[in-house]
């Protein structure tokens, strides 16, 4: 497990324009779209701003044309780096609940990393070395207290 704070963000702001009621869209996505994946544990967001201050970004590669657009896009970048806060690769035995999407957890591994990671890669594979394994990239938004 790795936990590294320079892809974090401490917001993600994505603007628009609402061409029917010509007016400008903007929405600023913060922790709180990760809140409820955290379980009481310290988000890379909140590190960020204590150990260095605010650090914002601006998506300007997008062009929502509505409100409920303009907050998604904010959210699922923010969420997206979020998770990458902490990574892991592991190998586990198959089984098809393991795919990309899913949550799993994982404990032994010290206060910092026992907890609830969602699942980014997985990789069901056999060969006649090793037999049948899934290999995985787990990733999540948070780290435990010590």
């Amino acid at each position: 497990m790795i936990a590294d704070a320079a892809g974090q963000r401490t917001s993600v702001t994505v603007g628009g324009w609402d061409v029917a009621a010509k007016s400008e869209l903007k929405f600023e996505a913060t922790d709180s779209a990760i809140s409820g994946e955290l379980n009481g544990d310290s988000s890379g967001a909140s590190i960020l701003q204590e150990a260095f201050g605010t650090r914002k970004e601006s998506l300007v590669h997008s062009a929502p044309s509505t409100s409920q657009e303009t907050q998604a896009e904010a959210e699922a970048y923010f969420k997206m780096n979020a998770r990458r806060f902490v990574v892991g690769r592991g190998v586990a035995d198959t089984t098809g609940k393991l795919r990309v999407g899913a949550f799993v957890g994982l404990k032994e591994l010290g206060p910092l990393f026992n907890g609830k990671y969602y699942l980014a890669e997985v990789k069901h594979i056999f060969d006649l070395a090793k037999g049948m394994r899934t290999e995985f990239v787990a990733e999540r938004p948070g780290i435990g207290k010590p």
